[in-house]
């Protein structure tokens, strides 16, 4: 076995750990603020307005899924550094926008120009990173790494946030800071947008683009890879997006503790992915998500049944350290699988199959609330992971076959 080579981070690697931080923080504000929001824009959630809320997620997921597929295409005519300096100026502007509203579409339009730069954020940075660190022949280790600073994004918005409206502090102000600090990244991309023209590969026509789009999508393989996805990201993004109002109206417990619960599992995120960026290798990728399906499976039904608020906690931190690794695992996973494609091009078409996720099964799960209370619908949890321990099966049938 080949030793290890030492980590060795860049400028950019510093850049996009901040781009991920700011892109969870913009994820996750409307979240963690949307107790008084609701109040305020008078579609209060204990009045029943959990789906109406949870379609907001679903906007969000949908304009990240369409800015997602054409990002390739723009950053292929003007670079990924460029693409990313003006989405995360559309980042911070949809947020800083958001702080003006006074009713609920107003709020849906700030969302949306949002949205619209997260989609870049999610689509371009993994590729940058990866082919940063493509000669190294073990970027899996860098994108796993880069990936956990969503989780540190995660824990902080749900700190703070929960700190500061406990404290009374407006829920705009909240929006405010977040908006501004996402601009900073930005700023970086900006100046460093010639780097663009100076890597091979990097600038591509629109034929080139569609064409290696096409040649993945002709890859029977690859679809499993592209279903496994939404499921990743369903699974993370309705414990991030309803966990703290599902504390807070199940156990009763204030904002401040709702978020340290849903901390917990951004916790158990970072340290999933960052441990398998330090330990793991290109080729370990498999097995790393079997085990992680595996424990989902098992820990979400444990948390479905769980009475005492404390062992649910617990539960929150094993989810996260199950999830963490699943996201940026099935694209190196696939990368690893399918080398005889384009890896910017899968890196880019698999993120956006999973954006279908930010918005679906979070808006999914306030409906199945309404209709089954909290506990009731804590079931989808445990059907997504088991939908996607059959892909992975699946897969590595294939894999022995050949």
């Amino acid at each position: 076995m080949s030793q290890r080579t030492p980590l060795r981070f860049q400028p950019c690697d510093y850049a996009t750990f901040l781009v991920y931080i700011t892109y969870a923080w913009c994820a996750f504000c409307i979240p963690n603020v949307l107790g008084p929001l609701t109040e305020e824009l008078h579609f209060a959630l204990d009045e029943g307005n959990n789906a109406l809320a949870g379609t907001l997620a679903l906007w969000r997921g949908g304009f990240v899924l369409l800015s997602m597929t054409m990002c390739g295409f723009i950053a292929g005519r003007w670079g990924k550094r460029h693409s990313l300096a003006v989405s995360a100026l559309l980042v911070g502007g949809g947020i800083l926008l958001a702080t003006t509203v006074h009713c609920y579409t107003t709020l849906v339009i700030a969302i949306v120009i949002s949205a619209i730069g997260q989609g870049f954020f999610e689509g371009l940075v993994t590729p940058l990173v990866n082919e940063n660190h493509r000669a190294e022949q073990d970027a899996a280790r860098y994108v796993n790494i880069t990936h956990s600073f969503w989780a540190v994004g995660s824990i902080s918005i749900m700190l703070l946030a929960g700190l500061l409206l406990q404290h009374g502090v407006s829920w705009r102000v909240v929006l405010a800071c977040v908006g501004c600090v996402t601009l900073i990244p930005g700023a970086f991309f900006f100046r460093q947008r010639q780097q663009d023209q100076r890597t091979p590969g990097e600038m591509r026509s629109f034929r080139q683009t569609w064409g290696q789009a096409r040649l993945a999508l002709s890859s029977p393989r690859f679809w499993l890879f592209l279903a496994a996805m939404p499921l990743a990201s369903g699974i993370e993004h309705s414990l991030l997006f309803w966990m703290p109002t599902y504390l807070q109206s199940r156990w009763t417990v204030g904002p401040a503790a709702a978020g340290v619960g849903t901390a917990l599992f951004a916790v158990g995120m970072f340290v999933g992915r960052f441990l398998a960026g330090l330990l793991a290798r290109q080729k370990s990728t498999g097995r790393i998500l079997l085990a992680c399906a595996l424990a989902l499976l098992v820990v979400s039904m444990l948390a479905w049944k769980v009475a005492s608020l404390w062992m649910f906690m617990t539960t929150l931190l094993l989810l996260g350290i199950g999830t963490g690794p699943v996201w940026p695992g099935i694209q190196n996973h696939c990368v690893n699988r399918l080398r005889t494609l384009d890896q910017t091009t899968m890196l880019i078409l698999l993120p956006t199959a999973g954006a279908a996720g930010f918005g679906i099964f979070p808006w999914l799960l306030g409906l199945l609330t309404d209709h089954f209370g909290n506990t009731g619908s804590f079931f989808l949890l445990p059907a997504c992971a088991t939908a996607f321990l059959l892909l992975l099966v699946i897969d590595w049938t294939i894999h022995d076959k050949t």
